[in-house]
């Protein structure tokens, strides 16, 4: 996916870069990526990205929340429905919070490793999945890399040169699908923004 998506639009301090998501995964420091291969993999359908300044990144088996808990009402978009509305809950104690792996306080530096890695069955079909979002330049939007036995079933980019930080193959709707989460950050001198973008496997790559 090298371009951007089709459509932008800015919501409660906000930003939806696009539309078309639980078993657990894991992130682990960079590890040699798959070779690539001579026929061009199959590119990743991205569902949705949305990204938040100072915002916060939530998961549980289910939902998927991204929202900004310093605004009045703690609003927040559900990245796979962004016409329901949404708040941040007070209590996060229930919620994984994604967006901690990119680092703390606004304006210092995150420690993040140049690869993020996840593991899990993306397809949903019994096969594990192993996935790479590798950093290639600092001005250059990440690279999405998903292989099944050493073998690059799937391609994708990040919408923004930003630093990815986690990786995550989860269900993040109801009665859905496991998808790929990618939380990603960029920082300025006085604000963070991070970001979520959702990825799946197209139905037949991920029959293959």
């Amino acid at each position: 996916m090298r371009s951007m998506a089709s459509h932008s639009a800015l919501f409660a301090g906000f930003t939806l870069l696009g539309l078309g998501c639980a078993l657990a995964a894991h992130t682990a420091s960079a590890q040699e990526p798959p070779a690539a291969t001579a026929q061009e993999p199959p590119e990743l359908r991205q569902r949705a990205s949305v990204n938040a300044v100072d915002g916060l990144v939530l998961f549980r088996p289910g939902e998927l929340l991204v929202g900004n808990p310093v605004l009045p009402g703690r609003p927040a978009l559900r990245p796979l429905d962004p016409a329901q509305p949404a708040q941040l809950p007070e209590l996060l104690q229930e919620y994984e919070v994604l967006s901690e792996a990119c680092g703390a306080a606004p304006g210092q530096p995150a420690v993040i490793t140049a690869d993020v890695l996840a593991r899990g069955d993306m397809g949903g079909d019994g096969r594990l999945e192993e996935v790479h979002v590798r950093r290639r330049a600092p001005m250059a939007a990440p690279e999405v890399l998903v292989s099944r036995a050493g073998v690059v079933v799937g391609r994708g980019e990040l919408p923004v040169p930003a630093v990815p930080c986690r990786g995550l193959i989860a269900e993040a709707e109801p009665d859905g699908a496991p998808v790929l989460l990618v939380v990603w950050t960029s920082r300025g001198a006085s604000s963070t923004t991070v970001g979520v973008t959702v990825f799946e496997l197209d139905e037949a790559t991920a029959a293959e």
